[in-house]
């Protein structure tokens, strides 16, 4: 655990890294370093190219900032949320990095936010960095073998749109290059809070295979189980998914 917990904070000094130096290098040495798993990535374009839109989920495993480049280097266009930061001028630098190519980031307000719901009419991407704590009003599902709060908001999302709906990775190889892998994660769910809660129990139970795979390359330093499930919470006891990572 001890040596698990050095290279898990190595490798995040790793991502802040290569999350900077993405804003120094052309669009044609980052595009060099980044390989795409064929079948996974055959089965976005087509669900793309579809034109109804595709929310998109993935976790802090890898290098998720990577993946947002990755994305729209690739000719995907890219709308997610991300979080204001306190610090001004840190926001400001963060957000130029992550628009640098074209993505397009969006401050969460609601669990379905118009911002996002245009975006999949438009016939573009949905994405969420969905794994972190989502406080007493998210759903409880199995991680890790505890309850842990996850948001709802690519379920929430996928029910509404009625569209297809992937989770993706971006990891780090040793060489310093990256391999993004995309898992169709079939029909979404209905729009009743049951078929909602499954779902987002399923994409989890497929994050936390990935994160059992590349420990090393997970953000553990956030407090993943911090809120507990209350009389009322929406909890899933179920971890099954018979999703795996490519092997």
């Amino acid at each position: 655990m001890r040596a698990l917990a050095r290279t898990a904070y190595d490798f995040m000094g790793r991502v802040m890294y290569e999350f900077i130096w993405s804003g120094r290098v052309s669009r044609e040495e980052l595009v060099a370093k980044i390989e795409f798993e064929p079948t996974g990535l055959a089965a976005f374009e087509r669900a793309y190219a579809a034109g109804k839109g595709v929310v998109f989920v993935t976790g802090h495993l890898g290098n998720w900032e990577i993946l947002s480049h990755a994305l729209v280097l690739h000719g995907f266009k890219l709308n997610a949320y991300a979080a204001v930061l306190a610090n001004d001028y840190a926001h400001r630098y963060v957000e130029k990095l992550r628009t640098r190519f074209g993505a397009k980031f969006h401050a969460p307000r609601m669990i379905t936010s118009p911002d996002l719901l245009r975006a999949l009419k438009r016939g573009e991407v949905a994405g969420f960095v969905a794994d972190q704590n989502a406080g007493g009003r998210g759903l409880f599902v199995r991680y890790m073998g505890q309850l842990a709060s996850t948001h709802k908001g690519p379920a929430s999302y996928a029910a509404i749109s009625r569209v297809p709906i992937f989770f993706g990775v971006c990891l780090a190889k040793p060489d310093g290059t990256f391999r993004v892998e995309l898992i169709d994660l079939g029909a979404g769910p209905k729009k009743d809070l049951p078929s909602i809660l499954r779902f987002t129990a399923r994409w989890v139970g497929l994050l936390e295979k990935y994160v059992r795979k590349y420990p090393e390359q997970y953000f553990w330093m956030h407090h993943r189980w911090k809120s507990r499930p209350g009389p009322d919470s929406a909890v899933s006891e179920s971890i099954d998914s018979e999703l795996e990572p490519y092997a």
